[in-house]
């Protein structure tokens, strides 16, 4: 792994992580899960294979089984991760944005990798939040 993999996930564990568990969200990095009686909210941060960037990406799933691929076995909600669902959302900085990549190798500024972390705090209440509500 880069050392600039290694900051940006330094830096998203000691911004974003602590905000993740104030709401309410168990897990380790990159897979996070916030479970209730009938549902399970889940956000992971994936990185680009070839560096450079990561996106966040969200999901949840019914504790009967709704949006989760291929129910052979039982659900260990303490585990699952937004890798074993269908319907998924990630974080973008505009609506109209398809897609959306996080890219921390755009500048070589020192403070890049908390400027990008801290993008992502507003983008939970605004979009995140709303999106497992709905």
């Amino acid at each position: 792994m880069d050392s600039d993999r290694k900051k940006m996930i330094s830096t998203l564990n000691k911004i974003v992580v602590p905000i993740l568990k104030k709401k309410g969200f168990k897990g380790t990095f990159p897979h996070y899960r916030r479970i209730y009686k009938n549902k399970v909210d889940l956000l992971v941060f994936q990185f680009d294979k070839w560096g450079g960037g990561f996106v966040v990406e969200i999901s949840k799933c019914s504790k009967n089984g709704g949006n989760i691929f291929g129910i052979n076995n039982p659900i260990n909600f303490e585990k699952i991760t937004v890798f074993n669902t269908a319907d998924r959302y990630r974080l973008k900085e505009t609506p109209i944005q398809e897609d959306f990549w996080f890219k921390y190798d755009n500048s070589k500024s020192a403070d890049r990798f908390e400027k990008l972390a801290k993008k992502i705090i507003p983008m939970l209440e605004s979009q995140a939040e709303k999106w497992w509500g709905k």
